[in-house]
């Protein structure tokens, strides 16, 4: 949580618990960031020596706080891409392969057809979250968007035009 840790630390000496401060010190070394940190303790007064243990600063977990959708329309004409919303100074990268190269520019898709794209979300202290959206683009249908407008007439021997509207 980008906070000291601080465990706390008993000491015993043939079965007696020691008092921290009159017969120990306790120093901590490395125990902000997730990972492994150090607990020095030293003796003070009637003790001497050293010891030293590592503890673990586990990765916190922000599954919760990343969400991502996807797109799924009918063709347009259009550009679509992917939404990945994640916590502030969160790092999210795109590909369109689960192995593949990963980079800043979301992947987009114009023409009609599916892509898959894989994101990870990536912060200092946190676990990475990863997964995997969808565009999707189906075919237009063309009696839907389509107009037409044309001569209505007797043959006159003249040329006449239709008028085709689309979106």
């Amino acid at each position: 949580n980008g906070t000291v840790q601080k465990p706390a630390v008993t000491v015993t000496y043939d079965g007696e618990e020691l008092q921290q401060g009159s017969d120990y010190r306790v120093t901590y070394g490395n125990n902000v960031e997730a990972g492994t940190a150090t607990v020095l303790v030293s003796g003070r007064g009637g003790y001497t020596g050293e010891l030293t243990a590592e503890f673990t600063i586990e990765a916190a977990d922000m599954q919760a706080d990343v969400s991502a959708a996807g797109y799924q329309g009918v063709y347009d004409g259009n550009a679509h891409t992917v939404t990945v919303t994640a916590p502030q100074d969160a790092v999210v990268t795109y590909s369109t392969t689960e192995d593949g190269a990963y980079t800043a520019e979301a992947p987009t898709r114009t023409d009609v057809g599916k892509t898959t794209v894989y994101y990870k979300v990536e912060k200092a202290n946190y676990k990475t979250v990863s997964g995997s959206v969808d565009i999707e683009i189906t075919v237009a249908d063309m009696e839907e968007a389509v107009s037409a407008a044309g001569y209505a007439g007797t043959y006159d021997g003249k040329a006449h035009t239709v008028t085709v509207n689309a979106p």
